[in-house]
Formats: C-alpha cells, structure tokens, sequence
C-alpha cells in the first residue's frame, strides 16, 4: 500500500498541534499566554481624628480597584523597567508581558511619589524602606494564568499625616 506524502504531512501536522497544545503541554501554559488580574484594593486610615469604627471597618474592606494604573516591577530589577497594566471598570486586568517571576506592584499615586522624590538622599529609614516596598506582592508560576491581588496601601512616612 502506498501512501502520498501529502497525507503523512496532514498527519504529522495534526499530531504535533494536538501533542503540543496549551492543554496537551507538560509544562502547561507558557509565558506568552495573558495573564488575567482580578485587582482589589484596602488602605490603612492617614489621617489625623478618630474616624470611626465604620471607616476603618470600609478601609479594611476589600474593594474593586478599578480604572486604575498598576505598575510591576520584577524583583531584583530596577524600577525604570516596570510594567504598566491598567485596570478596567471591573477591577480587571490583563497582560502578555509579565512572565514567570515575582513582582513588586505599585499603585499610581506611590509610583507617582517614588518618581518625583526618588532622588533625595536625606529621607529617614521609615521612608526609604516604604519607598522600595510595593504594596502587592505577585507570583507568576507555570500553568496558571488567573490570579487575585489585593492592593493595600499604607501611610506615607515621608509626608506628614493629614489632619
């Protein structure tokens, strides 16, 4: 019986797309597939009276972050080379650029701060530390691609409280 080398081709092909897709893959999905965010946030209370156990109680409260910029900066890099991720009006967020690593996220008005004041050199101990630590930590392993992150912000030892 003779066989064509078109059909060993067709063969072939549909072999290597079935043993080699996504959900057929040893190593799962790879760091090309978008990574899905579900982005939250909570504060700590900065400010100067008591507000109220219904406030603080609010604070504590996880809540949607949404259309907010997020800022990924991998551990051990510096960070002039994050990665900017917008969240959508569901407190969503989505990306094909962060791979396999650990990262450091920094909301908005921090990463805002950290640039404008990233230059002095006579901050206290209390605000250099704050400055170099984000406000999520994010792990991305192999295989998974959907993740929940809660945002916590605290209060900036850099500035004086509000009153």
């Amino acid at each position: 019986m003779k066989y064509s080398a078109s059909k060993e081709v067709l063969v072939l092909s549909a072999l290597a797309v079935f043993c080699c897709s996504k959900k057929n893959h040893p190593f799962g999905a790879s760091h090309k597939d978008s990574i899905t965010l579900m982005v939250t946030k909570t504060s700590d209370y900065c400010g100067g009276i008591d507000p109220g156990e219904e406030t603080l109680t609010q604070l504590k409260t996880p809540s949607r972050l949404t259309n907010n910029e997020l800022y990924f900066v991998e551990i051990g890099q510096p960070l002039n080379t994050s990665i900017l991720l917008e969240t959508d009006e569901n407190g969503n967020a989505s990306s094909r650029e962060l791979k396999m690593s650990t990262y450091q996220i920094f909301s908005k008005p921090k990463w805002l701060f950290i640039n404008k004041h990233r230059s002095r050199l006579n901050y206290p101990t209390s605000c250099t530390e704050w400055i170099e630590v984000g406000e999520a930590q994010l792990e991305i392993v192999e295989g998974q691609a959907e993740y929940k992150i809660n945002i916590h912000s605290t209060c900036n030892p850099c500035e004086s409280p509000s009153r």
